[in-house]
């Protein structure tokens, strides 16, 4: 029943895609481990050359004493028994 009406045909997506071969070679060439390891290798050599020319640019230094700053909380039991917490500040 199901077959006749979609005419016999398959499914649109159960449909291989057509390759040719320069195509499939193409794709294949391009997926191969030494071909990732050379693209990995120009990757790496750029941003080696990017770190070599940093060292040649201006470059800012800055020096100081941060201030100590120091925040907590903690429980304060009530005469009641109870726990109420307290935030604790230290400038």
């Amino acid at each position: 029943m199901v077959a006749s009406l979609l005419g016999g045909l398959a499914p649109a997506a159960a449909q291989a895609p057509v390759l040719t071969l320069p195509a499939l070679i193409q794709q294949t060439l391009a997926g191969s481990a030494p071909a990732v390891q050379a693209r990995a290798a120009r990757e790496g050599g750029y941003w080696a050359y990017r770190a070599y020319q940093a060292g040649y640019r201006p470059q800012l230094a800055l020096q100081g004493v941060v201030p100590s700053f120091n925040r907590a909380i903690i429980p304060v039991v009530q005469p009641d028994g109870t726990t109420a917490f307290q935030s604790v500040r230290y400038n």
